[in-house]
């Protein structure tokens, strides 16, 4: 199905229902899950005003063009983070993106959730995700090539996943 081992446990996606944004909404107003968007402001408000609209753009009304999963804890059922990716009709790519809480960061799960993403787009499609937080991204990869491959990732952290390339 969607579990990947990590260190033991497994991690798996879930299409969250509209009730379940309240985890969105708490990693979204915390400093520490969101100090990678400190340049850009931050914490993000995801009032629960905001949530019919959002499930219906991201989970209902997709297109074809947007994913959005959350990552659970095989072993507790756990809301971790999420993955989403979307088409950037603009810039014709598509575009990757992962957060992890930060109480469970350090543990592999963006790792195993990068790899469930790069299993969906290409379920989807998708042979190329892009990240435009890529420092994130590249040391993310890099830790998994050394980890589970030792091998290094090219200076643009183009990585084969499951047949869609991360760039």
């Amino acid at each position: 199905m969607n579990d990947v081992p990590v260190g033991g446990k497994m991690v798996r996606l879930y299409e969250p229902r509209l009730e379940d944004f309240w985890f969105r909404k708490e990693f979204m107003s915390d400093i520490e899950t969101m100090s990678y968007n400190h340049a850009w402001g931050g914490t993000i408000p995801f009032p629960e005003s905001e949530w019919p609209r959002w499930y219906d753009h991201w989970i209902l009304c997709h297109d074809g063009k947007r994913f959005y999963r959350y990552l659970i804890k095989q072993e507790s059922d756990e809301f971790i983070g999420e993955i989403a990716y979307h088409f950037d009709g603009e810039r014709k790519i598509w575009l990757a993106d992962i957060i992890v809480a930060s109480l469970y960061r350090g543990r592999g799960y963006g790792t195993q959730g990068l790899a469930l993403l790069c299993g969906e787009a290409v379920k989807n499609g998708i042979d190329v995700l892009r990240d435009l937080r890529f420092d994130y991204v590249q040391r993310h990869v890099q830790v998994a090539a050394q980890r589970h491959e030792r091998r290094k990732v090219r200076a643009r952290a183009r990585v084969d996943c499951n047949g869609a390339q991360l760039e």
